[in-house]
């Protein structure tokens, strides 16, 4: 028994174990902390000291970040010149094929919208529609704009404040109800029409396989943000503008309806007042500060900060 209590004390992963054990519970400082003690305890005695450490503290800190700074070069060169290459041969990029073109509510073909064949637009289609992604991480997937024709199609946008709410459809003889559930596909952009014939054969074929018949009548009925209830008969359809929508029917002459559907900006509403970029210069020693003394890995660092707690100076440009 004595013998196995001695190997247990003797072996070589215990006493790790203990130690992160300890300092999870507060009971044991960590080498920071302990590092830290040991130079207040030093220059205390020996004030002269103080000097060289620090000295020693700035090399190795300076040390640290330019070989930081040569290895993430090093890196990067790698990276661009062998991994990336071997990737794309493994696993070639495909363009992203995000402009549909619509006939008789299905999907003829996919084209990328960076290059669409010339030759389509003079093909018979009933409407395009174009997926536009953000290029930043966004909460939707992309935002669906829908032309007339091929020649339209352009990522000169704006999008629609409107909001339509729990769009359900309704069709008759007999009579069934289908959910209009746009997810993560944002039709909310000007100029956009939505629950048309067009566009209800397309939905319904896509997302609950139902094939409408050519001459079967439906209605249309969701609610606005303000839980307003709005009903679309099939002679009628939704034209999504900047600032809400508009009911038109399909002998009206909707291009006057809503003159802030054109003008538009790519993306995003246009922005009247002009934003300056303020830029934010730091001096080079409050640039080592900042970004050096940032760094709370190396040891001594407790220390080192008191060292370098003059605050960093920021220049605004007038």
């Amino acid at each position: 028994m004595l013998g196995f209590i001695t190997n247990f004390l003797n072996s070589m992963w215990w006493w790790p174990v203990l130690y992160c054990y300890l300092w999870w519970q507060d009971q044991i400082w960590s080498p920071v902390d302990i590092m830290t003690v040991i130079y207040n305890r030093v220059i205390h005695a020996v004030p002269a000291a103080e000097e060289p450490l620090v000295r020693c503290g700035w090399f190795a800190l300076k040390v640290r970040t330019v070989t930081k700074m040569r290895i993430g070069w090093l890196a990067s060169g790698i990276n661009s010149y062998i991994v990336q290459p071997i990737q794309h041969s493994l696993w070639p990029m495909q363009e992203v094929r995000d402009v549909r073109l619509i006939r008789d509510g299905q999907t003829m073909i996919t084209v990328p919208f960076m290059n669409i064949p010339p030759a389509l637009k003079e093909c018979d289609y009933d409407m395009v529609l174009y997926e536009w992604r953000a290029p930043v991480k966004d909460k939707m997937d992309y935002y669906v704009l829908r032309f007339e024709s091929l020649k339209e199609v352009t990522d000169n946008f704006k999008f629609s404040d409107a909001k339509i709410k729990t769009p359900c459809v309704t069709l008759e003889g007999p009579e069934e109800k289908f959910q209009i559930e746009f997810g993560k596909e944002d039709y909310a952009i000007a100029g956009n029409v939505l629950f048309d014939r067009i566009f209800i054969d397309y939905w319904l074929r896509r997302k609950h396989s139902k094939v409408m018949e050519p001459d079967q009548k439906y209605t249309v009925m969701f609610f606005d943000d303000q839980f307003n209830q709005y009903t679309v008969s099939q002679d009628q359809y939704v034209l999504m503008c900047a600032s809400g929508f508009t009911i038109v029917s399909n002998n009206e002459d909707a291009r006057c309806l809503e003159e802030n559907i054109s003008g538009n900006v790519p993306g995003a509403e246009a922005d009247d007042e002009d934003d300056e970029e303020e830029e934010d210069p730091v001096s080079d020693a409050g640039l080592v500060n900042l970004v050096e003394a940032g760094d709370s890995s190396w040891p001594g660092m407790g220390a080192f900060y008191r060292w370098t707690s003059t605050p960093v100076v920021q220049k605004k440009n007038d």
